[in-house]
């Protein structure tokens, strides 16, 4: 969604020209109405900031408010993003940002991570619709997890035991899945974006995985309900991380490619987050009654 039909037609064709399919309006009204009507699967929405009449803050809030695009991730584009005007995105629902002007490997970067993650994230809450409540009566357990397919398992589980299960989810494999990957595996974030841009990520996770060294690494995850929380304590073996820098969404790892699962899991998953030592135990809570708060 753009006000400027020259704007609207190169983003387009940028998109286009990679095989996206691709819906265009120009203002927040049009967006809106083709969102409720259009028959087929959107996955990503690109809105641009700053609109007459309806700017991209509104459309995005009635976007959320839907049900149906609780998923849907959206993409600002904006001139200039101050960290208040991140701050309000975040809030209002969006994770993603494009600072104008900006080249067309970044547009395609960033819309393919927006893409990839609604795609883990509805596959995810299709298959815990489909999960029986197995930890319904677990007031503390202590998992022990090493692999991607066990940190998945377990946070398709165990969210079941949350009153907003589809939610915690969605924080909860971020977490897990950093404790293998960067945690046990070692792998940084600059690491991580070259191996994104090569697509060599999940072939590196696995050689790692496969080394004698590392294949002795677990991670650990305690949980502990009481009748005002449920609290989740993620430990790893790995040599921690400057877990500051990814606890907010600033203007650094908005327009990245990564690096956005921390502050999504505190934004939309738990009502706390806390990091501690050299960033390799993490503990997340929701709370379950308001005096808890």
């Amino acid at each position: 969604m753009d006000d400027d039909p020259i704007n609207l037609e190169i983003l387009a064709t940028n998109l286009e020209d990679y095989g996206y399919r691709c819906l265009c309006a120009e203002s927040g009204e049009e967006a809106l109405d083709q969102l409720r009507n259009y028959t087929g699967s959107i996955q990503v929405v690109l809105l641009d900031r700053m609109m007459p009449k309806m700017d991209g803050i509104q459309v995005l809030k009635e976007i959320k408010r839907n049900p149906a695009f609780n998923l849907l991730p959206v993409i600002m584009q904006t001139a200039a993003a101050s960290s208040q005007e991140i701050k309000e995105g975040i809030e209002a629902g969006s994770f993603y940002y494009l600072t104008k002007p900006y080249k067309g490997d970044v547009l395609r970067a960033i819309v393919r991570s927006a893409i990839e993650d609604f795609q883990k994230h509805s596959q995810l809450e299709a298959e815990i619709a489909e999960t029986a409540n197995v930890f319904s009566c677990l007031n503390s357990a202590e998992f022990h997890f090493h692999t991607f397919e066990q940190a998945a398992f377990l946070a398709k589980h165990l969210s079941k035991i949350f009153p907003t299960p589809q939610k915690v989810a969605i924080g909860l494999a971020e977490i897990l899945t950093n404790a293998i990957e960067h945690g046990n595996l070692g792998i940084t974030f600059h690491e991580k974006t070259c191996l994104i841009d090569a697509g060599e990520l999940e072939a590196e996770c696995n050689r790692r995985l496969a080394n004698p060294d590392i294949s002795k690494k677990y991670a650990l995850l305690y949980l502990e309900q009481t009748t005002e929380r449920i609290t989740i304590t993620v430990s790893d073996q790995g040599q921690g991380f400057d877990w500051q820098r990814y606890i907010e969404m600033g203007m650094d790892l908005s327009c990245t490619s990564h690096g956005r699962g921390i502050a999504l899991a505190k934004t939309l998953s738990f009502d706390t987050l806390e990091y501690s030592g050299v960033g390799n135990v993490v503990s997340c809570s929701v709370y379950l009654t308001p005096s808890a708060v």
